[in-house]
């Protein structure tokens, strides 16, 4: 988490950064604040067109779905 936070600080629109923290948060079962971080991330990256994150965010989203509903529509997020 650390880590991730220094990332940030260093490059704040890293999607890779984000995405890394946003796994950390679930694996420790942080499901909201998660949740919420793929969540925002989805939206800006739509807007970014980068389609290469959006792909790890879709499989990311996949193995948690099953937790948290607002996952559901990020599922399918990659295929764009």
């Amino acid at each position: 988490l650390d880590a991730c936070q220094r990332g940030l600080v260093a490059d704040p629109g890293s999607p890779q950064v984000h995405l890394m923290l946003a796994d950390l948060y679930l694996q420790r079962g942080w499901r909201d604040r998660g949740t919420e971080k793929l969540v925002l991330l989805d939206r800006l990256l739509a807007l970014d067109g980068d389609e290469r994150p959006r792909m790890h965010l879709a499989a990311l989203a996949a193995r948690h779905v099953g937790e948290d509903a607002r996952l559901v529509p990020l599922v399918g997020s990659g295929d764009h």
